[in-house]
């Protein structure tokens, strides 16, 4: 019922059409009851989760983590679960990748999302951001305290 109320159909479409796939991003996953309600809402939409559906999940228990990552896997869902602090953004160790991520090709993918759309949908360059240089040495006044400004 979550997966169904979670995504509207109208909705998956558009973003298929655009992109190629969906994301999900759980941040408290637990075993992930949420992910395999949406998977099961698209199967019943009639998409493949298997090609159509990216996870980026997290916990803070490592055993949540691994839960996840072993039902992602046997569902054959791309997955990237990291054990972490969704609160403080801290993560501990080395995400957890699926087998289908690695093999099906959603490498490229994953990194097509973070570049931007032009308008035909078509991936535009790679906007690398000029940096300026500053001065970066600290200033001491003459109580030898550091200034800010």
């Amino acid at each position: 019922m979550m997966g169904l109320i979670g995504f509207d159909e109208g909705m998956i479409r558009a973003e298929v059409e655009r992109r190629g796939f969906i994301t999900m991003n759980e941040p408290a996953v637990g075993a992930g009851a949420l992910i395999y309600g949406a998977m099961n809402a698209l199967k019943r939409y009639g998409f493949n989760p298997t090609k159509q559906f990216l996870v980026i999940a997290g916990d803070i228990d490592e055993r949540c983590v691994l839960m996840c990552y072993i039902q992602c896997s046997l569902y054959g869902l791309p997955a990237i679960i990291r054990h972490q602090n969704s609160l403080t953004g801290e993560v501990f160790g080395t995400p957890w990748i699926t087998p289908v991520f690695n093999f099906d090709g959603w490498i490229w993918r994953y990194r097509r999302m973070f570049r931007p759309l032009s308008d035909d949908s078509e991936p535009a360059e790679e906007v690398v951001p000029k940096i300026e240089e500053e001065e970066t040495a600290l200033k001491v006044d003459e109580s030898g305290q550091f200034c800010l400004f």
